[in-house]
Formats: structure tokens, sequence, C-alpha cells
């Protein structure tokens, strides 16, 4: 893995054991910043150096998808027809950490150990900002609820709601596109410190929690084919990344380093 420092930098904790390394993480360190990497992402932003340096940065970095996974257990095995005959067993040894799955998990296991929270969902339209607000309202009543839509610099009374209680464990989650979201986190973070927030880049998770787009069947995200569901369902806005993915079985042969 040392022919790919981005990738070594990955987390491969189950997700049990990962909430109890992010809340110790927090309550040593104070803010904390969790970002996705997935597949389509790695191999399109690369080369760009800023954006791999907020990764970088990042304390936990997560992988997401199938693609990220099959490549991951691709350049751990000495040879194509290694992985072939070990990726199974390879794959149970990377957990699929995706955001949209793993944030909910996350704030559910804040909530049912009674930890005091505040959300702060910062990104997408007004519309969904708002939808997204009204379902984590439901799903955990006790928590305090913000939300500004992505289009506009971060208010300046949004902020202060952020700084107002540094005793509340306080998550803000982020979802302005890659890269657009993580150099967002990496610049805005110094600011941020005195609030010591837990910081997610949370990818599409607010279309989702607005019901602008609906999640896969459970079978079809068993089998790990959400990303050709999305792309059925959703071809305008999925069918493009969904073609991105598929460069991943010409990965699994000839692998490229990072550059």
């Amino acid at each position: 893995m040392s022919e790919y420092p981005l990738l070594a930098h990955l987390t491969y904790s189950q997700k049990e054991q990962l909430v109890q390394e992010i809340l110790q993480h927090h309550a040593q360190d104070g803010l904390t910043v969790v970002d996705f990497l997935y597949y389509i992402n790695y191999r399109k932003y690369r080369s760009h150096r800023t954006y791999t340096e907020a990764l970088m940065a990042s304390d936990f970095l997560l992988p997401d998808g199938i693609a990220l996974r099959l490549f991951l257990a691709r350049i751990q095995a000495w040879s194509f027809f290694t992985f072939l005959w070990k990726k199974r067993v390879s794959l149970r040894a990377i957990p699929n950490l995706n955001g949209t799955d793993f944030v909910p998990f996350f704030l559910d296991s804040c909530a049912r150990n009674m930890l005091p929270l505040q959300i702060f969902l910062y990104g997408a339209e007004e519309k969904e900002s708002r939808g997204a607000k009204r379902k984590l309202e439901l799903l955990f009543p006790e928590a305090e609820i913000f939300a500004q839509n992505g289009f506009e610099p971060l208010r300046d009374e949004f902020r202060a709601e952020i700084l107002r209680d540094p005793t509340k464990h306080t998550i803000l989650l982020v979802w302005l596109g890659t890269p657009r979201q993580e150099l967002w986190i990496e610049e805005n973070k110094k600011s941020l410190l005195p609030a010591k927030p837990i910081i997610f880049s949370v990818g599409g998770l607010l279309d989702f929690l607005s019901e602008k787009e609906k999640r896969s069947p459970r079978w079809i995200r068993k089998i790990n084919g959400e990303w050709l569901y999305r792309a059925l369902t959703q071809p305008r806005k999925n069918f493009r990344k969904a073609l991105w993915s598929t460069c991943v079985f010409y990965d699994l042969i000839f692998p490229p380093k990072e550059q």
C-alpha cells in the first residue's frame, strides 16, 4: 500500500467499532473530520493536489462502495489471479462504510447513548435542505437541528449557532459535491474549532433524507447493486457516474498508481 498513500489513509473498522473510535477521538482532540472516498472520485481526482491533501488531513477516511472495495482487494493481492481466488474473503475484510448508511447509524448510536446532539445541515437546495431537516427532526426528536442551503456562503447566524454551545455534541453534515465539500471543510475547520464539531462530508445523503431520491430495495443493496439501480432510476444524474464506475474492471487488471 506504500504506492497508494491516499488509500493507506483509509479506516477499515467495522461500523460499531468506528462509532466508538470517532467519539473517542472527539473526546480527546475536539474537532473531528470524517470524509468518504468513492472510487469514481478517487479515479477522477487523485491528481487534484488540494483535494488529496484535504482527504489526507481528515481524521477518518472511509471506503464507500463496492468498486473501491474491489480495487482495494486487488492492490492487496499479488496478482489478478490471486485477487480472483481470494476475492470473497478479501471483501469481507473491507467494510462498505458509505455515508448514506453510516451517518444515520452514527447519529442513532449517539441518540441511543443519550448524548446531547445538535445537528447542522449545510448543502443542497433550500427545498432539499428543509426536507432533510424535517426528516431528522422525526428521527431524532431530542436533537436540535438547523439547516442552510449550500448555494450561498455560511451565514453569520448559522455559524453563530454552531459555535453557541460547545458542551453538546455538534454534528455538521456538509454536502456541496466533491471535491468542493472536502475543500470547504479543510478551509473552514479552523474557524469552527471552538465548537469542537464532528464534521461529515455526506455526498447524496440529504437527497435521500429529503426523499428527492429513493434508496434501492434492501435486496439490491445486499448484492451491492445500488449504483446500478440509481443509474437506471435517475439516469440524468447518475448514469455518467455509473459509467465511470465500470472503469474499475480495467483497473482490476491494470491497477494505476497514485500520481
